[in-house]
């Protein structure tokens, strides 16, 4: 058994993409036994393919990779990420562990016992297998913001439906950060009247943390409206999963959620289906001034993998004149190096306070970096990091010096 498991809520993971399991699972012909076990009565020698829910576990630890994710199913190892993705979602997925929770996703799995002769001529039994995971990119497995406050209901993903007049709350909306990307959101549905000159009609108004940030059209609307009266008969909100797309200056929303003819009894009628909270504050508008911790709006402007296999990523803000590096690095840092990298990050920060610029808050651990520094310097502190994940201390006493 798994201690940092066993009786912990599960947290499923979020994904953008119905219908298509991307995420391979590899190894698992080291896990043989387990896997078999995890198919138990659906295993069909001739050929299975069937559906788990798995648990997706951060393995820091693991003397053979830092950055390993291991793939359970009854706290049984029955895979691992491949290294180059488990390094991108390593720390998401501990952030979810550190929260309480087990992150889990569904599973596409097939199977099949084949025949092969080794070099004697004796048969041997082999199994030919295929795993994939119903996960979306690291940035996308959980929303952005926490499920409503009240007793609410999660309808069931659907397909994409354009929220309208989003432009009118870009106040709201853009103190969502998404770094230019898609980011999955948590919205209400709540049923409103709209008057016209010669009529009034009923329409859909989405709102993110009870503030409008846009309207369904009224053909639309007609097919979300019997759902929600259904629900506050029941006592309950209805909520949606959305993808936000926002920059410093616009945004648009895509409600992702079944329509009322195509929800079941076992929606319509069974206990609501719900989101566990992590913990984020509201974001306030017009200037989002009460989310001290919000980061400024930035742009991903480098990423990928240095001479040694550490993953980094540089953002930009030129509206806030910053530049934020973050590292995941292939191996652990030496004393030495974590020594320099906080001697970098400390300098980063009196360089910041000196032109009284804010950032995000920085991070040190011995297998990851992230912090900020002045946009005129960003070169300087870019190649200090890659120097300090070479150990070639050139360019970061360099930019010491600055």
């Amino acid at each position: 058994m798994n201690p940092m498991t066993t009786g912990r809520p599960v947290y499923q993971l979020w994904t953008a993409s119905r219908g298509w399991a991307a995420q391979e699972v590899v190894g698992i012909h080291a896990y043989i036994p387990n896997f078999i076990g995890m198919l138990g009565d659906d295993f069909d020698p001739r050929g299975t393919e069937t559906s788990r829910l798995v648990e997706l576990i951060p393995e820091p630890e693991n003397p053979h990779d830092r950055n390993a994710v291991g793939v359970r199913f009854g706290n049984c190892t029955v895979g691992y990420l491949p290294r180059q993705d488990a390094i991108r979602y390593h720390r998401p997925l501990l952030e979810l562990i550190e929260l309480g929770y087990v992150p889990v996703a569904a599973g596409r799995i097939w199977a099949r016992e084949y025949s092969d002769w080794d070099e004697h001529g004796r048969e041997q039994r082999r199994l030919s297998t295929s795993f994939h995971l119903y996960v979306s990119s690291p940035e996308a497995i959980v929303p952005l913001n926490d499920p409503p406050a009240v007793a609410y209901t999660l309808l069931p993903e659907g397909s994409a439906v354009q929220v309208l007049k989003t432009a009118d709350h870009a106040d709201v909306l853009t103190c969502y950060h998404t770094d230019g990307g898609d980011r999955p959101v948590i919205v209400s549905l709540v049923a409103i009247e709209q008057s016209s000159a010669r009529t009034t009609k009923r329409i859909v108004e989405v709102r993110i943390d009870e503030d409008r940030i846009g309207q369904l059209s009224p053909a639309m609307s007609e097919k979300f409206l019997p759902a929600v009266d259904h629900f506050t008969t029941r006592g309950w909100v209805t909520a949606a999963r959305a993808v936000l797309t926002a920059s410093a200056v616009s945004a648009t929303v895509s409600l992702r959620a079944q329509k009322a003819f195509e929800l079941g009894p076992d929606v319509l009628d069974g206990p609501p289906t719900i989101v566990l909270p992590r913990g984020i504050p509201k974001r306030n508008h017009p200037m989002c001034g009460e989310v001290s911790s919000r980061p400024a709006p930035m742009e991903e402007v480098q990423s990928g993998v240095t001479g040694n296999g550490s993953r980094i990523t540089v953002r930009e803000s030129p509206a806030e004149q910053i530049i934020t590096v973050s590292i995941d690095f292939a191996t652990a840092l030496t004393p030495w190096q974590s020594r320099v990298a906080a001697d970098v990050q400390q300098t980063a920060q009196r360089l910041l306070s000196t032109r009284r610029l804010s950032a995000p808050a920085a991070m040190l651990t011995d297998g990851s970096f992230s912090a900020s520094a002045p946009l005129d310097v960003g070169q300087e502190f870019v190649d200090a990091l890659i120097g300090i994940d070479d150990s070639n201390f050139t360019a970061a006493q360099e930019f010491l010096n600055d």
